[in-house]
């Protein structure tokens, strides 16, 4: 899944919250929920079922999906 829209969200907020190539999603959301962008049970949510789909080694299932879509819409609200 492409970050692009939540990167450009974070960096329409503020010009500081751009991504910088060498950081990874994690990085990155840590980085913004030290900045108080988000709280950080979310960031740390979004994080594990992010890298549960990208890098596990079973097929995410529907019920998980829509969690993990759930979680980037809100991280998308705090982006607002």
């Amino acid at each position: 899944m492409s970050h692009d829209v939540l990167e450009r969200a974070a960096k329409n907020k503020d010009a500081r919250f751009e991504r910088l190539e060498i950081q990874s999603i994690r990085d990155y959301i840590q980085f913004l929920v030290k900045e108080g962008v988000f709280d950080h049970n979310l960031g740390d949510s979004y994080v594990r079922s992010y890298e549960k789909a990208r890098f596990g080694t079973k097929e995410v299932g529907e019920n998980e999906y829509r969690e993990f879509m759930r979680l980037y819409y809100l991280l998308l609200q705090g982006l607002q």
